[in-house]
């Protein structure tokens, strides 16, 4: 028998002894409450039944229907919780009271962390919001230069106030004498300071400080698809601007990692700086390929800063971690050819 049962059975035996007042009455009480046999009442002179003069024992119809009114509304008390059907590990019925627990709870196991993978810059979002078009152009106009020499034409980059411009060394490599102008002086006298013919870089110094340094930012930061900004010298049309867009991030050719972009490259280009669309520098226009068009390479911004880190004065880039990245991402067939032939240099004049 569940206990809500057994409450209504001793209920229905209280509400009865109480009805009829006899004897039996309290035995039958004793009994409900789990008393064991009651101990055995002084002989009394019947109350009810033959012989008593008084009326029949036992409960009268109306004494039954209280009863089970009372058994009906009977609630169970706060010793004898209810009972909720659940389901058994094994899937069985079963019952268990409210609040019980099967087993102790366990403590969650506990995980050792681990270094976060490498995140590849394409999955980053971009730092900061893009300028305008204007805006972009407007900044870079600040810092960029035009040089010329002995017939030979190209661009540049201020790197520093002490007036350091940056350029490719296949734009000064055949000049005996190297002029520099600014959007707003004339032609300045430069000398060469420093230069890598491997990496096609050169640092030339204009003996002016200049107001204005071209901001930079990593390589690995460009993804497909962003917008760039280029200026240079195409033709001798000095201070030309001009939009395209990043096509691929470290393309391998000729032994070096580049910026491939479908940026309008002509002869005078060459040198001249790639921006992108927060006015940061991120690499410096190189070569473009012959008989192709919208296949222009820039010098990736790190390697250049690495390079002349000693007169610029600047921290060393990580170029070991720069590589690491390039050799584990770059892909496809590797383009290992000469510049001197099969590719076409981007600033040489007429």
């Amino acid at each position: 028998m569940t206990p809500h049962a057994h409450v209504h059975a001793w209920r229905l035996k209280l509400a009865l002894a109480l009805m009829t007042g006899v004897v039996a009455g309290q035995s039958a009480l004793w009994s409900a409450f789990g008393g064991g046999q009651a101990t055995a009442a002084p002989p009394s002179p019947p109350q009810c039944g033959p012989g008593s003069g008084g009326p029949t024992c036992g409960p009268t119809p109306a004494d039954a229907a209280v009863a089970a009114e009372l058994a009906a509304s009977a609630v169970p008390t706060a010793g004898t919780p209810p009972t909720l059907a659940r389901a058994d590990a094994d899937g069985a019925p079963g019952d268990r009271e409210v609040g019980e627990r099967d087993t102790p709870p366990r403590p969650l196991p506990k995980v050792a962390r681990r270094p976060a993978p490498p995140v590849d810059p394409e999955d980053e979002p971009p730092p900061g919001p893009s300028l305008s078009r204007q805006e972009v152009a407007r900044r870079a106009l600040q810092w960029s230069a035009a040089i010329r020499g002995d017939g030979y034409y190209g661009a540049g980059l201020v790197v520093d106030k002490r007036g350091y411009v940056l350029t490719c060394h296949h734009v000064v490599k055949d000049m005996k004498s190297i002029s520099v102008s600014f959007q707003d002086t004339g032609d300045l006298p430069a000398r060469l300071v420093d230069f890598d013919e491997d990496l096609d870089l050169a640092l030339l110094d204009v003996g002016v400080e200049r107001p204005v340094v071209a901001p930079f930012a990593s390589f690995l930061g460009a993804r497909i698809g962003d917008e760039v900004l280029s200026v240079g010298s195409p033709r001798r049309m000095d201070f030309t601007v001009a939009w395209g867009i990043v096509s691929y991030v470290g393309r391998r050719m000729v032994g070096h990692y580049y910026l491939q972009t479908d940026l309008p490259t002509n002869g005078g280009n060459s040198g001249g700086p790639v921006v992108n669309g927060r006015g940061e520098v991120v690499g410096v226009m190189s070569f473009n390929l012959r008989q192709s068009q919208g296949l222009s390479f820039a010098t990736p911004i790190d390697v250049a800063y690495e390079r002349f880190a000693r007169h610029l004065g600047r921290d060393r880039f990580d170029l070991g971690t720069f590589h690491h990245w390039l050799q584990a991402r770059a892909d496809g067939p590797r383009l290992e050819v000469d510049r001197r032939g099969e590719v076409a240099d981007a600033a040489k004049g007429d």
